[in-house]
């Protein structure tokens, strides 16, 4: 990997600390981000999110790319992910031992761009959405750069009764394609302030629209409680964050949860030759009190003995990946808290 490929990695992981920040406050368990701009197909930690993503080639011009970011303590739920493109990736999750969740995220390709481009999109995306097992939970979010308006006697069971605005040429595609597969577009459905529908402000009009949108099965909208635009969220973007409240739960592992993963130690003083045979001599003293018991409890007990005799005599590895984000993060939370309460004033 170039040095400009890393560089631009790293970029993206610091803003994603900040964003990681923000669903940690507003307490998000997952979120599908558009025009993400990551190069590459992967995924990294940052806090207590965890971010998968897919994007152009690291050798391309860096445009468009989806991620969805997680509560780490989700990631083992994960069954499986994948980038379809720079704009669609899915990703599935387990709910219990009957259930799972496919999240599907996107980024639809701009009114301004070619015919045929949209046309691959949605080509694409189909496709998608029919390979998405019956039983499935579906969740489609993202950017979809689509007008659908409030007509709901020509789309029932597609749109409710609260959308916001007109319809445009692409809003009418993406109810062409909710229809087809019976699906819902959730954020049309409660009753809400229209502060709380808009996603994205024209530039030139100051208009708000709805183009940004939680969309589910039709037959399993009992589980959105509520969907609408949390206008506290800022997270340098120039559209608002939307969110359901889901009826359902993600089931984890209580065995998993508790698990302990002991600290690593610090094994490059076993090139030093004093360290290497004081523990030698350590645990050549020590090896001969071990329980004789059952194979379990000899095991259990062996095992004890080596690690922390191993820990008294080379110590733990110190954290050697820290920069000025991690050390400055307490002045970082208070300008933000600040940017906050200015962002507010602002709103109101």
């Amino acid at each position: 990997m170039s040095d400009t490929t890393t560089n631009k990695r790293q970029a993206a992981e610091r803003r994603s600390a900040l964003v990681a920040s923000e669903l940690k406050r507003l307490n998000i368990d997952i979120a599908c981000l558009s025009e993400c701009r990551i190069p590459g197909e992967g995924e990294f930690q940052d806090g207590d999110y965890t971010f998968l993503h897919s994007g152009r080639p690291s050798d391309e011009h860096k445009l468009e790319g989806v991620a969805i970011a997680m509560k780490s303590s989700l990631r083992q739920q994960v069954q499986k992910w994948k980038g379809i493109s720079s704009r669609i990736m899915t990703m599935r999750i387990k709910l219990n031992n009957k259930c799972h969740v496919t999240v599907v995220s996107v980024y639809t390709p701009t009114f301004k761009r070619p015919q045929e481009k949209k046309q691959l999109f949605y080509d694409q995306l189909t496709s998608v959405l029919i390979d998405v097992q019956p039983r499935d939970r579906l969740f489609l979010l993202g950017d979809f750069n689509a007008r659908v308006g409030c007509n709901t006697e020509a789309w029932p069971n597609v749109i409710g009764p609260n959308g916001l605005g007109e319809e445009n040429t692409q809003g009418t595609t993406l109810l062409e394609l909710c229809t087809r597969l019976g699906l819902l577009i959730t954020n049309t459905v409660f009753t809400h302030k229209d502060i709380h529908k808009g996603t994205w402000q024209h530039p030139r009009s100051q208009s708000w629209h709805m183009i940004d949108y939680i969309i589910t099965r039709q037959h399993y909208k009992s589980d959105i409680a509520d969907s609408r635009v949390r206008r506290s969220a800022d997270c340098w973007t120039a559209h608002k964050l939307v969110c359901a409240r889901l009826n359902l739960h993600f089931h984890i592992s209580a065995q998993r949860r508790c698990r302990k993963i002991p600290s690593r130690l610090n094994t490059v003083r076993l090139k030093v030759p004093e360290f290497k045979q004081e523990l030698q001599d350590a645990i050549a003293s020590r090896l001969p009190n071990i329980t004789q018991g059952s194979l379990e409890e000899h095991w259990k007990d062996l095992n004890f003995t080596l690690y922390s005799t191993s820990k008294e005599v080379l110590g733990l590895q110190k954290r050697n990946h820290r920069d000025w984000f991690d050390e400055n993060s307490s002045l970082i939370q208070d300008l933000l808290k600040r940017k906050r309460e200015c962002f507010q004033a602002l709103l109101q």
